[in-house]
């Protein structure tokens, strides 16, 4: 608009969704810990069941988001999918537990 040429173009992704996915659908696509919003699962929360149990049936588990918190650059992060073993206050529970400030606010979980 000011006769200046644009010599860097920048692009983020807005929305990200992985569906029901083990930490590499995470890990091996980066691109979801950077997009504006990512709509991820968290089937499970408590200690129930082995990591190895989880990730093996392609779920994430609360620990997976404890593990890469650093990593989550997302203005807002939907976790869904949860497993119906939990209530509402239970899952609520787990989840301030262990991530207690829900990733400053970012983290929302959808029951």
């Amino acid at each position: 608009m000011g006769g200046e040429e644009v010599t860097n173009t920048v692009m983020k992704p807005l929305v990200g969704y992985t569906g029901d996915t083990a930490p590499a659908g995470l890990d091996k696509n980066p691109v979801f810990y950077e997009c504006k919003i990512l709509i991820t699962e968290m089937t499970f929360l408590s200690n129930d069941h082995t990591l190895e149990f989880v990730h093996r049936n392609g779920h994430m588990h609360l620990d997976d988001f404890v593990a890469r918190q650093d990593r989550f650059q997302n203005e807002l992060i939907i976790a869904s999918h949860v497993s119906t073993r939990y209530t509402r206050p239970q899952a609520e529970r787990l989840l301030d537990k262990k991530l207690p400030g829900r990733l400053e606010g970012r983290l929302n979980l959808v029951i």
